[in-house]
């Protein structure tokens, strides 16, 4: 594992990180969609996978607020689900708007 501004990453999945990207634009327009219809249960699924995934790809500030976003999910709380959210989507460096 390496160290790249501030974050840990496997060296070995730089290669994967465009998919990663693909995969996470796919993500976040599948939480939007959760979000917009207040499916807590699909927000928490998919900000589980992020949390999972994010840190090994080197973007672990993305991961802890994914983190956040699954636990907040988990209370229901819909407009702070959204605030994270927002804050998940400023982090990752590329900007998937």
């Amino acid at each position: 594992m390496s160290m790249d501004s501030g974050n840990f990453y496997d060296p070995i999945l730089a290669d994967l990180i465009p998919t990663y990207i693909a995969i996470q634009k796919q993500t976040i327009a599948q939480l939007t969609e959760a979000l917009i219809g207040s499916d807590f249960q699909t927000i928490q699924d998919l900000a589980h996978r992020i949390k999972g995934s994010a840190a090994c790809y080197g973007f672990k500030p993305y991961g802890d607020l994914a983190a956040r976003l699954e636990e907040v999910s988990k209370q229901k709380e819909i407009q702070t689900c959204r605030d994270i959210f927002a804050l998940m989507r400023k982090e990752f460096p590329q900007g998937f708007a």
